[in-house]
């Protein structure tokens, strides 16, 4: 018993965290008019801090869905509404008008509508909420032609209980069924006609604006330069309607596509072999279905799927439906491209992402390692699986299709590395060339490049050009840029049970708990205290080192311009640490996040050192987090379960030795190795719950 309790000692270092099978967890998060589906919480990891990549923004089960002109919100099945793409910084000047920047006191949400440059949402209580483009109601437009106020509320509008946002101007549907529009009016797509009634669906386009009224006929009115207005004669009842730039969509009773308007790139033209539909969308220039079947099928601009856009910038693949997507039940397409919804409340996207709207925040389910690299992230999910998102350009968000199941995974500065079920280590990312000199980039120094015979590996860490595995004999190997001699490991070193790898540093803690750093000391960043002590954990950021020691403190040194290392003084006991580029992360043993150094301020442009960007703010919602990890200048946080801490696992009826044995093999520690860990003299909850609690599942 005593053997086996310390093996999860020490084990609990360099496993992978795992999630128990039947947990539940939080969904947390900072268009469509129909939900087609219900979408169950399982998400539970958490981003903040500097995304302009996507890289702190993980998603989970969605409900519904909504692309604009450049961004995509999604409204979670919580309620909680997010956003990505172009306006993730609100400068006043295109395309970022703050669009994809989602009020703080929004709260839950039942429906959300992308438009061009704003968004809109409709609160619970039926209150509609806008953001973006329009803010300053300037009534000429601007410069960019986008604010013509279509962000601000009329005050006499009450409940509601839809919203549609366009081009430049904005529509609601309120409660008693009448249809309110404001924003810009150049074409008239805000004048609602006086006749119009009562109406059960709103669209807005680019210039014009539709309605279905409550007998199922539809109605459209403004910008009619392509006869995108012109209801067909025989369209008959409808249950849907989608706007696109200069065309119109419909969805009639009896499930048949019907389109009109400009057909430049072929977005009227209804596939022959389409079928009964059940939803509906219609882009900048092309148009999308999903067949009752799940199904998706799309048309228009699209088809050829130019790399570069083509002349006309049209041909961004947006109409080519990905293979094997599976069935879906909801589908919102942007101006140049596309998202469905699958029927598990995933989301898949494609076609044009100069603004990442297509760069989904991925639904991580329950996640089981996370890591925040220099500008893109990774998570191994639940069921082995290695996820990344963020920024690319070195492939180093490209998971490589033969990776298979992993035990871990970390995110280096601009390189990725995971750890196989076998044990050997696999990368990609930047330095897979191998270059001498590092290249143009600085950063190819074969840090990708896995060294041959390096064996089976319990543990990796990817740093800034470098990357340090720590063998399953304890030994530590380092490979990649060596110009700050980071990759030296010292000859004495000898065995070691946990290992950090920073922007320019290594650092190990010795089998005796003593601390052993080296590589870059500009900042004393290698340089270990003297009055250290023995510790449990170590955290490498960019030029500073933090540790928690073996009575639950945390230490730091070396960099501290952002105060990085000036631990708060009542930060107390903590379980798990975290560095990044110029912050760091503490979990206190409630599971309490607290954070410091760059980021406290928030400011909007990042400021000067472009390092102020909320990194150090958890925000109000983590709530309580089992495991933290912190990027170049973003944060991620694995949330904790919400369910108890113990449970009958196996189905038996009970709890006994068969729970206990799910826990032990589902944490890759051993196999069989079930006994009475808190000595109540039988194998109990106590025993799970303890296991639970000492690998920092439950608090």
């Amino acid at each position: 018993m005593l053997y086996l309790w310390k093996y999860f000692v020490i084990a609990r270092r360099w496993i992978s965290l795992r999630a128990l099978v039947q947990a539940s967890a939080c969904t947390v998060a900072w268009v469509s008019t129909s939900t087609w589906a219900t979408a169950d919480t399982t998400d539970n990891c958490v981003g903040w801090g500097y995304s302009n990549y996507g890289q702190a923004t993980p998603l989970g089960a969605c409900a519904k869905i909504s692309s604009g002109g450049q961004h995509t919100a999604a409204l979670q099945s919580t309620g909680a509404v997010v956003a990505w793409g172009a306006g993730q910084i609100n400068t006043g000047t295109w395309p970022q008008l703050g669009q994809s920047i989602i009020p703080a006191t929004l709260g839950v949400c039942t429906q959300i509508s992308a438009g061009y440059a704003h968004t809109m949402a409709l609160q619970t209580g039926g209150l509609v909420v806008t953001w973006g483009a329009g803010t300053t109601n300037q009534t000429n437009g601007g410069d960019n032609g986008l604010e013509f106020g279509q962000s601000i509320v009329p005050a006499t509008l009450g409940t509601c209980t839809q919203v549609a946002a366009g081009g430049a101007h904005s529509m609601a549907l309120k409660s008693n069924a009448t249809v309110v529009a404001w924003g810009n009016n150049a074409y008239g797509q805000c004048s609602v006609p006086v006749t119009l009634g009562a109406c059960t669906q709103i669209a807005a386009g680019l210039y014009h604006s539709a309605a279905i009224k409550s007998t199922g006929v539809v109605i459209a009115w403004g910008n009619n330069g392509s006869g995108q207005c012109v209801v067909p004669v025989n369209l008959g009842t409808c249950t849907q309607i989608a706007l696109g730039a200069y065309h119109s969509v419909a969805l009639k009773s009896n499930g048949v596509v019907v389109c009109w308007g400009y057909n430049g790139n072929g977005q009227i033209d209804v596939p022959t072999q389409l079928g009964a539909c059940r939803n509906i969308t219609a882009g900048g220039y092309h148009t999308a279905a999903i067949q009752n079947s799940g199904s998706i099928a799309a048309w228009g601009a699209g088809k050829t799927s130019q790399t570069n856009g083509g002349a006309n910038q049209l041909e961004f693949g947006q109409s080519i439906v990905p293979l094997n997507i599976g069935a879906c039940t909801q589908i919102t397409a942007g101006y140049y491209n596309t998202v469905t919804l699958k029927t598990n409340a995933t989301l898949i996207a494609w076609g044009n992402n100069d603004y990442g709207q297509i760069t989904l925040p991925i639904n991580l389910g329950l996640c089981a390692n996370i890591s925040a690299g220099g500008y893109h992230s990774a998570a191994l999910t639940k069921t082995d699986e290695v996820l990344t998102w963020g920024y690319n350009f070195y492939g180093q968000s490209s998971v490589p299709p033969t990776l298979g199941a992993c035990i871990q995974v970390r995110a280096g500065y601009a390189h990725t590395a995971a750890i196989k079920v076998n044990g050997s280590v696999v990368a990609w990312g930047a330095g897979t060339t191998k270059q001498a000199n590092g290249g143009s980039s600085g950063l190819e120094f074969g840090q990708s490049i896995v060294p041959l015979n390096l064996g089976i590996c319990r543990q990796i860490s990817a740093g800034g050009s470098h990357t340090m595995a720590l063998q399953s004999n304890a030994n530590v190997v380092v490979w990649g840029n060596n110009a700050n001699g980071q990759a030296t490991v010292p000859t004495s070193l000898g065995s070691c049970t946990d290992i950090a790898a920073g922007l320019y540093h290594s650092m190990v803690i010795k089998s005796t708990g003593a601390v052993i750093a080296w590589g870059n000391n500009a900042n004393g960043q290698a340089t270990v205290p003297t009055t250290l002590g023995s510790c449990t954990q170590i955290a490498a950021g960019g030029y500073h080192s933090l540790v928690i020691q073996s009575n639950g403190n945390v230490s730091a040194w070396g960099y501290n311009a952002s105060g990085q290392t000036s631990v708060p003084p009542n930060l107390g006991v903590c379980s798990h640490i975290a560095a990044g580029g110029f912050h760091s992360v503490a979990l206190q043993e409630n599971g309490t996040a607290v954070a410091w150094g760059a980021g406290k301020t928030v400011q909007v442009n990042g400021g000067t050192s472009n390092l102020e960007f909320g990194q150090s703010l958890p925000p109000t919602i983590l709530g309580s987090a089992q495991t933290i990890s912190a990027g170049y200048g973003h944060t991620l946080a694995i949330r904790v379960a919400d369910t108890p801490c113990f449970g009958d696992l196996d189905g038996s009826g009970q709890v006994d030795t068969g729970d206990i044995a799910i826990i032990l093999i589902d944490y890759g520690v051993c196999i069989g190795c079930t006994t009475d860990l808190d000595e109540s003299t039988m194998v109990d909850a106590g025993d799970i719950s303890l296991v639970l609690l000492n690998v920092g599942l439950c608090p």
